[in-house]
């Protein structure tokens, strides 16, 4: 290439960093896979969660992913699942390492929260977007599900932070209780320095899944403080283990199994 031709190169690569563009290299994906990233997919830093995606259009979930291919246990990233089993291909992050794997990311807190809808209802953000809440709209989903699993994060992550819990719904959970809130039981913890005997107070009652607003949770059955996993994060009120589960104003992910 001619010194000139590489000023102009040099030049434009210049151009394109003082427009802020990030530059992000590309690999080939593996045959039937699906990019993590794509054509306008929002990205972090240049990059987005670990790209263990494959061509999983007829899995309706994390787990139905994992039961046809073990070998994605520890493979956690974006996947495309078929919830309704309509082929209609539905782009979520799937935890594939703790507690056997197999979870569905349906809930992301963010310290940039804005105004947007949040909770089991509702649908807002970007799976990929680290910098703004996101809300799968589970309730709208068709996804089937009798595990939930909230944590903390980091600021700049959708890896399960230092303490996670697991507790058990009904299969109806989302439709019995979209109004009222019902005793989950034993809330086990699956990580972490945290675990109290029968587990966190304020992990105890769920529902009211028609808030939009947050993931409800609480140590009673009233709903007037929305209380749970909100857009900028846990409010637990709480700042110990044995009520707030230690994790009152962390970031948080709300998975379901």
């Amino acid at each position: 290439m001619s010194r000139a031709s590489t000023a102009i190169v040099a030049g434009v690569l210049l151009s394109l960093g003082a427009c802020g563009l990030d530059i992000v290299g590309t690999r080939a994906p593996d045959e039937g896979a699906v990019p993590a990233t794509d054509a306008g997919a929002d990205v972090v830093d240049g990059t987005a969660p670990s790209d263990a995606a494959f061509d999983a259009s007829l899995a309706t979930s994390c787990a139905d992913v994992l039961a046809r291919d073990p070998s994605r246990l520890q493979q956690s990233g974006v996947y495309e699942i078929d919830p309704a089993g309509l082929r209609g291909r539905l782009r979520v992050y799937c935890e594939m390492s703790i507690d056997g794997g197999g979870w569905t990311l349906v809930g992301r807190s963010s310290p940039n929260a804005g105004g947007a809808p949040f909770g089991w209802s509702s649908t807002s953000g970007s799976v990929t977007d680290l910098r703004a809440p996101y809300s799968l709209g589970v309730a709208n989903s068709g996804l089937a599900f009798s595990e939930v699993l909230l944590a903390g994060r980091g600021p700049a992550s959708l890896d399960v932070g230092a303490r996670a819990f697991k507790l058990a719904v009904s299969p109806t959970f989302l439709t019995a209780h979209a109004s009222t809130v019902v005793l989950t039981g034993v809330v086990t913890s699956l990580r972490g320095d945290c675990a109290p005997s029968g587990g966190p107070t304020m992990l105890k009652y769920a529902g009211a899944t028609s808030m939009n607003d947050a993931f409800f949770f609480r140590d009673i059955q009233d709903t007037n403080q929305h209380r749970g996993l909100q857009r900028d994060g846990w409010d637990l009120y709480y700042d110990n283990c044995p009520q707030g589960a230690s994790l009152n104003r962390e970031q948080g992910l709300v998975f379901v199994r």
